[in-house]
């Protein structure tokens, strides 16, 4: 039957489309609420410090151990190190030419030149009785100081007095500041002048 007003009574597709679209529901929204993102985002933000803290620590833990490494391989590499100062070991043969340069109360105080295994100048104190009793300091030409004392009793009473004895070498400085060692004490006096001639034989350590 014709529609008198000329329309078609059916809806056309695009209105029944539109149609059954209104009366679809509104399809749920599958993003999380604001509140449970900003708690994630705040949780990742803490792990992320977390782990920079831990590589902080983690780095600074290396360092220090490598520090502490280092100044434990320096430590004992000294220990090792320490005794190699005293290794050295010198036979000494000398021979002094000293002069009379003043005294001090009983005592003389001669200085003269050195010759032989430790070539320098020496500085001798020297108490001449039946007995010479010396302390002396040795400045080789190669730099420090020997220090130590010797004694030797005198042979004869005569102008020129001969002596024997021993020495010993106590410490020093520089290359001998951990000198020490022993040997024979010899020599002449001038008891007139006092001038003498002394030579030493002995073993050096340092």
């Amino acid at each position: 039957m014709n529609n008198p007003h000329g329309l078609d009574s059916q809806p056309s597709r695009k209105q029944a489309r539109q149609t059954q679209d209104a009366m679809q529901p509104p399809a749920a929204s599958h993003r999380a609420p604001a509140g449970h993102r900003v708690r994630r985002s705040v949780l990742l933000l803490a792990a992320r410090t977390q782990t920079r803290r831990e590589r902080r620590a983690a780095v600074w833990a290396g360092v220090m151990l490598l520090v502490l490494g280092l100044a434990g391989t320096a430590w004992a590499a000294s220990l090792h190190s320490a005794p190699a100062r005293t290794a050295r070991v010198l036979v000494v043969n000398d021979e002094g030419h000293l002069r009379k340069v003043g005294e001090s109360g009983a005592d003389l105080i001669e200085e003269g030149s050195v010759t032989g295994t430790l070539p320098g100048s020496v500085r001798v104190r020297f108490n001449i009785g039946a007995v010479i009793i010396a302390s002396f300091v040795l400045y080789p030409h190669r730099g420090g100081t020997l220090t130590g004392h010797g004694s030797g009793e005198l042979h004869s009473s005569g102008r020129y007095s001969s002596f024997g004895g021993t020495m010993a070498v106590t410490g020093g400085s520089g290359h001998y500041q951990h000198a020490h060692g022993t040997g024979g004490f010899y020599g002449v006096v001038n008891r007139k002048t006092f001038a003498l001639i002394v030579q030493t034989r002995g073993t050096l350590h340092y």
